[in-house]
């Protein structure tokens, strides 16, 4: 048995800015407000994945932007420095030209989780949706 598997995750709070510029590309700053639970010195992540409101994933080559089976995705990665972690505002940038769509209005969602350095999922925190248009 892994000693941080009893690992997990408390969903609190995301927001999000958009239309924010980061090093000249403009998109969407999420925040996420979230505590962990026994995974002092674990390597982590927050990770966002990206979607479709049916559910279909966004795709990209870019392995920047991308989940190992190649769905848009952020990370931000974590290495708790105690056993219960509370993270007030772990902000993620996501340019919206990763999103690789069409012109036109899109209904998007955004899965936040807690996953190990491997992928593996320590717990899901949030679903949100929202709309994207491409001009």
């Amino acid at each position: 048995r892994k000693p941080w598997s009893s690992a997990a995750a408390k969903f609190e709070k995301m927001w999000v800015d958009y239309n924010v510029y980061e090093n000249g590309r403009l998109g969407m700053r999420i925040h996420v407000r979230f505590e962990v639970y026994n995974m002092k010195n674990v390597d982590s992540y927050l990770a966002v994945y990206f979607e479709k409101a049916d559910g279909t994933k966004l795709r990209t080559k870019n392995k920047k932007f991308a989940s190992r089976d190649g769905q848009v995705a952020v990370y931000r990665s974590l290495k708790p420095a105690y056993t219960d972690t509370v993270y007030e505002d772990l902000e993620v940038f996501m340019p919206y030209d990763e999103f690789r769509l069409r012109r036109g209005k899109y209904n998007l969602k955004m899965d936040a989780d807690v996953i190990y350095e491997n992928s593996d999922l320590v717990e899901h925190l949030s679903y949100q949706d929202f709309q994207y248009e491409k001009f």
